[in-house]
């Protein structure tokens, strides 16, 4: 929400600059059309802060269009700013990487394809970890449901007390193997 209020800001900003820099050019064109030429305009439409500098030579023509220009890049001010802050973060990051990763081969004098393994194992033993946790909130989720349908079992039903068997060692099955999983995740040194 506030990144579109600014964003709106900023267009406003933008537009109310470029209108004061064309009200500057009209009105000094039409109070000093021999002093005010066209190497006046061009200016105005190409250089920064332009609009000070027709202040200093023809003041009363240029107070209106000058006001407002210089309004208008008050308002683009902060959009700057956010925008030379994000990327000095990202630059800042990027070369923080670089050291690291440097810093990381530097100290293990390792080959760039020992390295790209090695962090291939990690990513590799990062999604059995996720994986394992989803099998466990599975396996909890289905542990609630037996042992609701255990205590709604009727004993005399052979059928169902064979389905719920058959259920149970189903569920003992499933566990063991994420136990198993655990257990090798655990063990340092293996994925």
């Amino acid at each position: 929400m506030l990144d579109t209020v600014f964003l709106y800001l900023i267009r406003l900003g933008f537009g109310v600059y470029f209108v004061g820099r064309l009200l500057i050019i009209y009105d000094n064109r039409r109070a000093n059309p021999q002093e005010f030429g066209m190497n006046w305009c061009i200016g105005m439409l190409l250089s920064p802060l332009m609009e000070l500098m027709s202040l200093l030579r023809f003041y009363k023509p240029s107070v209106r269009g000058a006001a407002l220009s210089l309004i208008g890049m008050c308002m683009a001010v902060p959009w700057l700013g956010a925008e030379l802050t994000k990327k000095q973060e990202a630059d800042l990051k990027r070369t923080a990487a670089r050291e690291l990763r440097s810093e990381a081969a530097q100290e293990t004098s390792l080959p760039d394809s020992v390295v790209a393994l090695k962090s291939e194992g990690i990513a590799i033993r990062e999604q059995r970890e996720q994986r394992l946790q989803l099998l466990q909130v599975r396996l909890a989720g289905w542990y609630q449901q037996i042992q609701q349908r255990r205590g709604t079992l009727v004993a005399d039903d052979p059928g169902a007390v064979s389905a719920f068997n058959a259920e149970a060692a189903a569920y003992k099955g499933l566990n063991d193997l994420a136990k198993e999983e655990q257990s090798e995740l655990a063990a340092p040194g293996k994925l």
